[in-house]
């Protein structure tokens, strides 16, 4: 239902077991997906998809890329203190909307979920890896890791909670979709950021 006054929109469908495609985000954050996957939209695109079913479900994408984006969008150099100031602005006006605050609960879990995994990932990366690869793997594993990453991407909770996404993740999946959910949320993470600096 429509919340009067606020940006946001929450419904009884995003708190169920409802599954929905969202057209705000990327396919890549399809990894919030709980059991089997249903997609209720574009009639072009199938139905059903089988849970292990990403090279289908991203367009045949290769996932390596996004790797390189991760590291490439993600500036140590950014204030804390700055983000975590614009996210107490954001999220006290989001705050005003009913049912905002179980949403923020179950993104803050899936985002820190993420992290932890994508940290479990390269870490054993680490330990196999060539020595050309090796270095890539602990470039990731530093932005994973910092505190800061966590801060930046809670800035996109505000706007997640508005979807009729359904964030829980789901560990025994394959973790190559990670990288593609990752750089989606810094990518939309650096924007907020940005607006509110020109602003």
């Amino acid at each position: 239902m429509d919340i009067p006054g606020c940006l946001c929109d929450v419904s009884t469908e995003s708190l169920n077991n409802t599954k929905y495609h969202n057209h705000k985000f990327d396919l890549g954050m399809r990894r919030f997906f709980l059991g089997p996957m249903y997609y209720e939209g574009d009639d072009s695109i199938p139905k059903h998809y089988k849970k292990y079913c990403f090279s289908n479900f991203l367009r045949c994408y290769d996932t390596s890329k996004y790797k390189d984006i991760i590291i490439g969008s993600y500036n140590p150099n950014v204030s804390n203190a700055a983000i975590v100031k614009l996210y107490n602005e954001l999220k006290e006006d989001a705050e005003k909307c009913d049912g905002y605050k179980p949403r923020a609960v179950e993104i803050v879990k899936y985002i820190n979920n993420l992290l932890f995994y994508l940290q479990l990932k390269y870490k054993k990366k680490i330990e196999t890896a060539s020595p050309t690869k090796k270095e890539k793997y602990e470039k990731l594993l530093q932005v994973v890791s910092s505190p800061k990453i966590k801060n930046l991407l809670r800035l996109t909770i505000p706007r997640l909670a508005e979807s009729y996404c359904l964030f829980s993740y789901i560990p025994h999946i394959d973790h190559s979709i990670d990288e593609v959910i990752l750089s989606v949320l810094i990518k939309q993470a650096n924007s907020i950021l940005s607006l509110h600096n020109k602003n």
